[in-house]
């Protein structure tokens, strides 16, 4: 349900990525590129170490992913740029065999070591103690949970990332936190429903009773006493939450945007999920 916007983005400069990858992707993700998601996989595919040296591969995709993870926090989380980075994702999966394969996983098709390097990425997020750079910082948090999120909703990854993080944000807190954090948390639980919520209902209409599993079982937080995992329960208490939560945001996104993820976890529920 999110609106997707068309905006020429300011992606920095080459050192931050390395310059083959950020020529490839600067031109990309402008609004006026004709460079397509296909040809982007191509010419990255061009970049990798023609080996099964394991070093040598793991070495360029560190460098590929985290480029990637770079970019994704620097665009704004409702432009179309993020959707078109997924693309290149997913066309990066649809590359021929290569027969060459990292710690038994097929180059490209599993995408070695995207999802380990997203999380180191999130654990890597710095902090500061002047007020304006922390903004900054927490707009790069949204923006690259809502990456996240598209990448959820693409099946690239599992539900969990959206879940914990909605979960921080509306189960997490007994005692109160500042309005900074607040605002960042409540906004980035939203993006996550706004752009894999249709994810999560999906797989909550087909497994409304989800077995305990080890890998992927996320439980709740302080306030919610309800069985772990996505539940017709937890999805209740979350729309619960986001008015709540947005009564305390003390930014007009941060309201907007918890209150845009209630509206839509309403109208999912009525439409998905009834009878279960």
């Amino acid at each position: 349900m999110a609106n997707r916007r068309e905006q020429r983005i300011d992606l920095g400069g080459s050192g931050c990525h390395g310059e083959p990858v950020f020529n490839i992707f600067t031109d990309y993700l402008q609004p006026e590129s004709c460079t397509t998601a296909a040809q982007v996989a191509t010419r990255i595919s061009l970049l990798a170490p023609p080996t099964n040296d394991g070093n040598k591969l793991w070495e360029f995709l560190d460098y590929l992913w985290s480029s990637i993870c770079k970019f994704a926090e620097q665009i704004p989380h409702d432009n179309i740029a993020q959707d078109k980075l997924v693309d290149a994702i997913l066309e990066l999966m649809l590359l021929p065999d290569t027969g060459i394969d990292i710690w038994c996983m097929h180059m490209w098709e599993d995408l070695p070591l995207l999802y380990a390097a997203f999380s180191e990425h999130i654990n890597l997020f710095k902090y500061s103690d002047f007020e304006n750079i922390q903004l900054e910082l927490d707009k790069e948090w949204i923006r690259f949970y809502a990456f996240g999120a598209r990448l959820t909703a693409a099946d690239v990854f599992s539900h969990t990332l959206p879940i914990a993080m909605v979960s921080k944000a509306l189960e997490g807190r007994k005692k109160p936190c500042s309005s900074r954090k607040l605002n960042r948390d409540l906004s980035t639980a939203a993006v996550c429903i706004d752009y894999a919520g249709l994810v999560l209902v999906e797989e909550l209409a087909s497994n409304p009773h989800p077995v305990p599993d080890d890998d992927n079982e996320i439980e709740g937080g302080p306030l919610f006493k309800g069985k772990p995992g996505l539940t017709l329960e937890r999805w209740l208490f979350w729309e619960k939450r986001f008015p709540e939560e947005a009564e305390k945001a003390t930014t007009s996104e941060a309201k907007e945007l918890a209150l845009r993820a209630a509206r839509s976890m309403k109208i999912w529920r009525e439409t998905r999920l009834e009878g279960i």
